[in-house]
């Protein structure tokens, strides 16, 4: 059976203009999950780099402070890209000063860093402006 644009309803303005309204309201929630982890307060960490990954959807440093792992996490490529960070452009065996933001949850050594200084450079992936 042939079916025709007749057989279904035609949907209404307000309809369409609802559902559309919907969905855009619904978009951040497929967003990346952003900072909501993380502390409100400045933290900073220096440590030894023994693991690198510069990519999406974020760069990771995984970084020996005093015996113990930190995960810091970049920002998104884009962040990086535009801070100076690419391949190739830290080593692991690096010292890194990172600052950001702590988890909230105390019991995992993780840090969402909004800078990181390696060898006197400053990578800032999220640079205020005034």
């Amino acid at each position: 059976m042939k079916r025709t644009t007749t057989e279904y309803p035609p949907i209404g303005r307000r309809a369409f203009l609802l559902g559309a309204g919907a969905s855009l309201l619904s978009l951040p929630a497929l967003a990346h999950h952003g900072w909501r982890w993380a502390e409100d307060g400045q933290f900073e960490l220096t440590g030894l780099i023994r693991e690198i990954y510069i990519g999406p959807p974020h760069g990771i440093l995984e970084v020996d402070v005093d015996g113990e792992m930190w995960r810091v996490e970049l920002g998104p490529s884009s962040r990086m890209r535009g801070a100076g960070l690419e391949e190739g452009t830290l080593s692991a065996g690096q010292e890194v000063l990172a600052s950001g933001h702590r988890s909230k949850d105390l019991s995992e050594n993780r840090m969402k860093a909004e800078r990181i200084t390696v060898a006197g450079v400053v990578y800032d992936m999220y640079p205020r402006v005034y």
